[in-house]
């Protein structure tokens, strides 16, 4: 069902409002069977379109945590640029987890 959604989805012209929630939830479901890369790679993309300011704080706590540790857990995943780069990081300022953006 995802894979059939994704086709859907990438067939759209620009960014619309059902690209947030789709790699919310596909992002979500690649955690839960424990696909690490594809955990970040969807989760960036969600990232990439949600507006984290309409997240609460300790949403985007959970979030940068959750993205920090795929991007270390993920097979081949070598390049943390674009995940350096995104304001998500400035949730774990001042936590236990701020290594993480280190």
């Amino acid at each position: 069902m995802i894979e059939s959604t994704q086709k859907e989805i990438e067939s759209f012209v620009g960014v619309t409002e059902a690209h947030a929630p789709f790699y919310k939830v596909s992002a979500m479901y690649l955690k839960e069977v424990g696909d690490f890369a594809g955990y970040y790679r969807e989760a960036l993309r969600y990232l990439g379109v949600e507006d984290i300011t309409k997240m609460t704080p300790e949403e985007r706590h959970v979030q940068a945590v959750l993205i920090g540790f795929a991007a270390l857990l993920g097979e081949n995943v070598y390049n943390f640029g674009e995940l350096l780069a995104h304001p998500i990081l400035k949730a774990l300022e001042g936590s236990g987890e701020k290594w993480l953006s280190e």
